[in-house]
């Protein structure tokens, strides 16, 4: 008998261990497909979608800060004006914690024909028509990384630029406070330099009144007396006094009157217009100054109308503090002009990144969907292929090779059992069951020699 090469538990076992091996390599597309489907949702849930939010709230920080710059510059009171600087300054803050945690975005949501596109623009730009494509792939690889890093660089020196002009905001917020904190001040002593003032004039005026009446009654009393000599020149003197007195008296209320508005003048041509009054009342007062008698009693009244002309002129000067409260304002409103830009445009680019990682996103889940149709796909081919394979072996080999051979040969001894020793062997093959076909077939011919 001649060797066999592979019996029938060997091919068994080769039949079956092509049924494992399909059954394996499917296992194993499909882990490969489910593990990229699996790292593409982490991107989006691990990354993405948190990425999204920070981009949402910058955009949002950014509105709070729109809104905090005015109510800024509004504060009344230095405890406001702290409140709203330091709950602004958090805001920026959390703004700035925003932006690094978002780090570099990288555009990967632009098509491959786009890039493409770009590239063969930016090739014919710069000459480099000749250029391999080496190079191209490198810039496709470097672009998304270079843009992400760029658009980042761009959002920190734009919140960088905020930070600043609301810092400069809050600064003029500090001043505009001590502007009209001093302000009421300088009104407020004003009001009592006024009150000294008519403290030392009235009593003035009122000497002056009973002096020239004193005379008067004297040159009643005396007809004979010649006014024309002295005592005409001495009531006439004290007439001008009186008349210089009065003149000074209306002259500093009116000035007052006059400080006061300025002080609460609403804008240039206002405080110029009472500028200009103040000046000729100022002028009066020195004129009248100038006439009044060099005598002990009116040392206090020039000193007192001094320190109210220092609300003009001096280092009290209330005109000079207006006008600077009136730069300050038109300083304060292109500083809020340009905040508003500088915030919007934070807040547009803040808008544009989470909407770039909202695209990459729906992109990544549009790769997931692919890759989900695709581990389908490839399931169901595996499965008909592990099917067809198990249904190939078994039909084919268990059913025709093994099954069918031993229902023949069953047939032949059924045969021979009979009686029929002319029935023939099936001898085909070489395996266990061509064996048996040969013993019975020696069996058969022992039998039909002794019977013979």
């Amino acid at each position: 008998m001649k060797p066999r090469r592979l019996g029938i538990r060997s091919r068994l076992f080769i039949a079956f261990g092509l049924i494992v091996f399909v059954t394996v390599l499917s296992s194993a597309v499909s882990w490969f497909v489910y593990e990229n489907l699996s790292q593409s949702f982490n991107g989006v849930t691990v990354l993405d979608i948190p990425q999204i939010t920070r981009a949402s709230g910058l955009a949002a920080k950014s509105g709070e800060i729109v809104t905090a710059a005015p109510i800024l510059m509004s504060a009344r009171t230095e405890r406001d004006r702290a409140k709203t600087w330091n709950r602004l300054r958090k805001v920026i803050e959390r703004s700035q914690a925003l932006v690094n945690a978002l780090g570099p975005v990288e555009n990967k949501t632009r098509p491959a024909r786009e890039r493409a596109r770009g590239r063969e623009r930016d090739r014919e730009r710069n000459g480099d028509g000749d250029r391999g494509n080496g190079d191209g792939a490198k810039g496709d690889s470097d672009e998304g990384g270079g843009e992400g890093r760029q658009r980042e660089t761009s959002l920190r020196q734009q919140l960088d630029d905020v930070r600043s002009i609301m810092a400069a905001l809050d600064g003029n917020a500090r001043r505009q406070l001590l502007f009209e904190k001093r302000n009421e001040e300088l009104t407020e002593r004003l009001r009592w330099a006024h009150a000294d003032f008519l403290d030392e004039v009235d009593p003035l005026i009122s000497d002056a009144k009973f002096n020239l009446d004193l005379l008067l009654r004297r040159s009643q009393l005396n007809e004979q007396v010649d006014l024309a000599g002295k005592r005409a020149d001495s009531i006439k003197a004290r007439m001008g006094e009186q008349e210089v007195l009065l003149q000074i008296k209306a002259d500093v209320n009116l000035l007052v009157g006059l400080i006061l508005r300025m002080a609460n003048a609403k804008d240039d041509r206002q405080l110029n217009s009472v500028r200009l009054f103040a000046a000729t009342a100022i002028a009066r007062i020195h004129e009248g100054l100038a006439r009044l008698p060099k005598r002990a009693g009116n040392v206090s009244l020039r000193q007192s109308t001094k320190t109210i002309l220092s609300y003009v002129d001096g280092q009290n000067n209330l005109f000079q503090l207006q006008r600077d409260a009136f730069d300050l304002a038109r300083n304060t409103a292109v500083m809020l002009d340009t905040s508003a830009a500088l915030v919007g445009k934070f807040q547009s680019s803040a808008t544009a990144v989470a909407a770039q990682i909202k695209a990459q996103a729906i992109d990544k889940a549009t790769v997931a969907g692919q890759l989900t149709r695709q581990a389908k796909t490839l399931l169901v081919w595996a499965s008909i292929g592990s099917i067809a394979i198990a249904i190939s072996v078994v039909w084919f080999y268990v059913g025709r090779s093994l099954v069918g051979r031993v229902q023949r040969l069953n047939s032949s001894m059924e045969r021979i059992a009979e009686g029929n020793l002319a029935a023939p062997v099936p001898l085909g093959g070489d395996d266990e069951i061509t064996d048996m076909a040969a013993s019975l077939e020696v069996f058969r011919r022992r039998i039909s020699q002794t019977q013979n």
